[in-house]
């Protein structure tokens, strides 16, 4: 008897569509018939997975970082180590031996054994300053990003322009007062320089309190003398009075009767506090961040990162 093989194919095939279709979904629970996807935990794992890569890198940066100080040295690591960290940290005083028993209640302990780890503890903290500022002078570029970069937008909030308008733009959220600002200023003046032509970077002033460096640089704005008032302040980390920067004003060449106008009227800091309630209801709490278009790098390794993240958006 001829057997006919169509019908049987016909159905086999509409089954595995059906399996496919099932295995593309990914289904892996229901909770009163509602589905949990595997993409869902994806999107949660992989941030987690990030995280955890990131941390890595960051022990294995600082790591590296003193490793190589050492062989610049010519030293040994263990010397290095006890030269720049065990010799300069400093001594465990009476009110902190004293202060740590009465906080955690450990009037039984022996004292050497509380001495020796209240020495770790500030033998730990010299290495993560040492640690740190050989890499503010080390060559780093970093390739790891997360698998989902947290996005916002934010065309609509007050800016400053460092660059000419290009298609990919570089939001730079910052302080004048801010001391991790000022460690990322060199690195980010090489990459502004690198990409001028191709990226509009944006200079975004945040701050808990407004100060008088915001409103200065808004007025020397009003004058198209941004950048030269910008460039000053960055190295002025400290308040200034009206007269400092008015002082400041006439030696970049501003007028200064106009300057004064701009910078004493009442609508300025209204500006500026409009921008920090925008930004922080758009989930931006700090400086410095970076936002690539609308991708946000606000970790400490996004002065790292940033030259790779705009690679990506000029491709």
């Amino acid at each position: 008897m001829k057997l006919n093989y169509f019908p049987l194919f016909f159905i086999l095939t509409l089954l595995l569509l059906n399996c496919t279709r099932e295995t593309s979904i990914q289904r892996i629970a229901t909770i009163n018939g509602s589905d949990i996807l595997q993409e869902q935990i994806d999107s949660v794992t992989s941030t987690g997975i990030y995280e955890i890569r990131k941390d890595a890198l960051k022990s294995l940066i600082k790591q590296k970082v003193v490793e190589f100080e050492a062989e610049k040295r010519h030293l040994p690591l263990t010397d290095l180590i006890k030269i720049e960290i065990e010799n300069k940290i400093d001594k465990i005083t009476e009110y902190e031996y004293h202060e740590y028993i009465e906080r955690y209640n450990l009037k039984g302990v022996d004292s050497s054994e509380i001495i020796s780890y209240l020495k770790t503890i500030k033998i730990k903290q010299r290495h993560e300053i040492f640690s740190d500022s050989l890499i503010q002078n080390a060559d780093i570029k970093i390739y790891l990003q997360p698998f989902l970069f947290k996005n916002v937008e934010i065309n609509d909030i007050q800016y400053f322009n460092l660059t000419p308008k290009n298609n990919v733009t570089v939001y730079l959220i910052s302080d004048y007062d801010c001391p991790a600002c000022l460690n990322i200023k060199t690195e980010l003046e090489k990459i502004i320089e690198k990409y001028k032509t191709k990226v509009n970077f944006r200079f975004v002033y945040f701050s808990d309190y407004i100060s008088s460096k915001a409103l200065a640089v808004y007025a020397a704005n009003n004058q198209n003398q941004f950048i030269e008032m910008h460039n000053a302040l960055f190295y002025r980390n400290q308040d200034l009075g009206n007269e400092e920067i008015y002082n400041l004003a006439m030696e970049i060449g501003l007028n200064i009767s106009t300057f004064k106008t701009d910078y004493q009227n009442p609508t300025t800091l209204k500006k500026f506090l409009k921008t920090k309630e925008k930004l922080i209801n758009k989930g931006i709490y700090s400086t410095p961040t970076i936002i690539v278009n609308s991708k946000v790098l606000d970790d400490e390794l996004a002065i790292f990162t940033l030259e790779e993240v705009i690679k990506n958006e000029l491709h």
